[in-house]
């Protein structure tokens, strides 16, 4: 082969790799704006819940704390006054601590980062509720059995050091299509045997979601799917078989 020939190739060679440098380059700094975004939508949905706080305080009522994810959120909710977490204690004749962020579980930190539930605890349990209710799991199934379940007998280990009054119950996943079903169950097992492990109640919620009661996006509740879990919730939370 010629020189003329070989320079030629060795460019053709430069362009092609920088071809696909510039486009991985373009794929990466895409993936990055996408999490600034979903970020900052997930920080301005937190931050609505603060105009929230002090109607859903006031009074002398016993507080119930809920602890979650998107679901307590209420993501894909017109009015977090809908939120089940909301709806639930006003059934119970409660005050409501509402304290959930996107993403997050007992393991997962959410898209953002440092945020499982082990840090948002602090404002889940002040002021010390009467009820704890922790909402989660379906952020974690891509963790294993062993490290969810440890996480999870942390975190009732450090309420019931925290908040030794505190009556604690967990409330497992549902099943919707943007989730593996199997993946589900099996997250919602692992739970259940901390909760049983612990002493503490357990509600399983996989099978309270219709199609009708999801929202857009196939995964949220919608203002229908936030009014069956408050039923569900409030009902479980009546009965002795969740109370430990």
């Amino acid at each position: 082969m010629s020189q003329i020939a070989v320079a030629a190739a060795l460019a053709a060679a430069i362009v092609v790799a920088g071809g696909i440098f510039g486009y991985r380059h373009h794929e990466q700094a895409q993936a990055a704006r996408a999490r600034v975004a979903s970020c900052e939508v997930i920080h301005a949905q937190v931050a609505k819940w603060a105009s929230l706080d002090r109607p859903l305080m006031t009074g002398s009522a016993p507080v119930l704390a809920v602890l979650g994810d998107s679901y307590t959120a209420g993501t894909q909710l017109p009015e977090l006054s809908d939120d089940y977490a909301v709806l639930t204690a006003r059934a119970l004749g409660m005050r409501a601590n509402v304290v959930g962020w996107p993403g997050s579980g007992y393991v997962n930190p959410s898209a953002c980062g440092g945020h499982p539930f082990s840090r948002q605890l602090a404002q889940a349990l002040s002021p010390v509720p009467r009820i704890l209710v922790i909402e989660g799991g379906t952020n974690d199934y891509t963790y294993s059995d062993a490290r969810l379940r440890s996480a999870a007998a942390s975190l009732v280990a450090t309420v019931k050091r925290e908040a030794p009054t505190t009556r604690i119950v967990l409330l497992g996943p549902a099943i919707t299509p943007r989730r593996p079903a199997a993946d589900m169950r099996r997250v919602d097992a692992t739970l259940a045997s901390v909760a049983k492990a612990e002493d503490v109640g357990y509600v399983s919620a996989l099978s309270w979601l219709a199609p009708a009661d999801l929202a857009g996006d196939h995964l949220h509740p919608n203002e229908a799917g936030h009014q069956v879990y408050a039923k569900s919730l409030s009902a479980a939370l009546r009965s002795p078989r969740v109370t430990p």
